[in-house]
């Protein structure tokens, strides 16, 4: 069998930081902007921050989400990509406590990119990718927790030179959670660098097999947070983000900075977030860029009956002005949506 090589440092947007997704997986987190981790209350703490389940009340919490995302697409002088859309499902769970452990799983789909030229129909670029992230945390003390958890990751690429390719790759993370007051919550969670390969088997002119491989890489998330109530039933989360790649390349470690407001009362929760993120770029390819951005977003809850809520998220991420080879370009707006129901029992 004759084996292609085609490892490739470019990352698309979507991949670099979970500032960079198209949408958040939850609609807390879409409507806090990201900043959903020491504060987080329901069902999507298994994914933003499984610690925080073992000091939550017990019980059965199961979220499922519909988060839908539009890409603007980008120019440079007189290149231009096309729009896209996203509808990518998520399901959140948190299992009842066993003494001092608590099971969390989630199923998402975090990292999402479809760039195509409207001029060029050969320069294609689109990554989908899955996690299912199951992770157990456990109760040192009474305002202590810390957890981990796996991460199993399937992708499937294609561009102009790899047509469905497919792969599977591993991950782990870590979080912990800390009490020290009654109004304050502190919390820092770590999520694996992932290098997803990914490859195809086809034939060559004469007939012969060879293999396609292509190689990108998802950042370390480093997130530090802090969460105050201020007054009953309002609190304030402050969330420091860095993204960090730990293979070496052309790719730029990335900051982000989230704010996020809750109001929570009786039957509804109010939410309203705000984020800065600066972008990682890649040197030399212009279809893995992205700029600097600023989010703001929007969302509540409802209890309708007994234990089951609804809720709904609206976020707008602006894409900052930056230059690429000396030339400025325009970077991609993104439109964020996410609907979603949770049931606690």
């Amino acid at each position: 069998m004759k084996k292609i090589v085609l490892t490739s440092l470019i990352v698309t947007s979507a991949l670099m930081a979970d500032s960079y997704t198209k949408s958040y997986t939850s609609v807390s987190s879409n409507a806090l902007s990201g900043a959903n981790v020491a504060n987080v209350r329901g069902a999507d703490a298994s994914y933003y921050n499984p610690a925080a389940s073992s000091l939550m009340d017990d019980g059965i919490m199961l979220e499922a989400d519909l988060n839908m995302a539009f890409d603007m697409g980008r120019t440079l002088d007189t290149t231009n990509t096309k729009s896209s859309q996203y509808y990518l499902p998520s399901i959140h769970f948190v299992a009842p406590k066993i003494y001092d452990m608590r099971f969390t799983m989630s199923f998402v789909s975090p990292s999402n990119n479809s760039i195509n030229s409207k001029s060029n129909a050969s320069l294609q670029d689109e990554i989908f990718t899955y996690e299912l992230n199951p992770s157990l945390s456990y109760l040192v003390l009474d305002n202590l927790s810390i957890a981990a958890g796996l991460s199993a990751y399937y992708s499937s690429l294609t561009t102009n030179n790899v047509v469905g390719a497919e792969g599977y790759d591993f991950g782990y993370n870590l979080a912990l959670e800390y009490i020290p007051l009654t109004e304050l919550k502190l919390a820092t969670t770590y999520k694996s660098a992932v290098a997803y390969n990914v490859d195809q088997t086809v034939k060559d002119a004469i007939g012969n097999d060879k293999t396609l491989i292509d190689t990108r890489f998802k950042p370390a998330l480093f997130n530090l947070a802090a969460s105050y109530d201020v007054v009953e039933n309002a609190s304030l989360e402050l969330v420091y983000e860095r993204g960090f790649y730990l293979a070496k390349n052309d790719l730029e470690d990335s900051n982000a900075i989230k704010f996020g407001a809750s109001y929570y009362k009786d039957k509804y929760d109010i939410m309203f977030g705000l984020s800065y993120t600066t972008g990682s770029t890649v040197s030399d390819n212009f279809y893995a860029i992205d700029n600097d951005r600023v989010s703001l977003s929007l969302g509540g809850k409802y209890e309708f009956l007994r234990g089951l809520d609804f809720g709904a998220a609206f976020s707008y991420s602006k894409a900052l002005e930056g230059e690429f080879k000396t030339l400025t370009y325009a970077g991609s707006d993104i439109i964020g949506f996410n609907m979603g129901v949770e049931y606690k029992f």
